[in-house]
């Protein structure tokens, strides 16, 4: 996860990341305590208080689908590879999990594949 301290990530940007992760954690129905712990690193790494997953939860998904694919290629790589560091954090990818990281990956697979340069 070190990509994310060469990266700075604008309050919508934000809002939309931790939307998706919130997404991740709660999509088994359970959530575990190295979810929480690496929540609360990433809170650090990407500067933003613990308090912000509540405005987070409150976004739309589809909204903040649009304002990740809106983002530069590199910004969307890591939210990629943070995703998928959340969703195998507790051992497994559950397939309610896998079904969100393949909706995102399928949405912003175009806007990755039409930005390279």
């Amino acid at each position: 996860m070190k990509t994310t301290n060469k990266l700075s990530f604008s309050i919508p940007e934000k809002l939309a990341f931790v939307k998706m992760i919130h997404s991740i954690i709660v999509a088994d129905r359970v959530i575990h305590k190295k979810e929480i712990q690496f929540l609360t690193e990433l809170s650090h790494r990407l500067n933003f208080e613990l308090s912000f997953v509540q405005q987070a939860k409150t976004m739309d998904l589809y909204q903040s689908q649009a304002i990740l694919d809106k983002m530069e290629k590199s910004k969307k790589e890591t939210v990629i590879q943070v995703l998928q560091e959340m969703a195998r954090i507790d051992g497994i990818i559950a397939d309610q999990e896998m079904s969100i990281l393949l909706d995102l990956f399928n949405h912003l697979s175009i806007s990755l594949e039409s930005n390279e340069e």
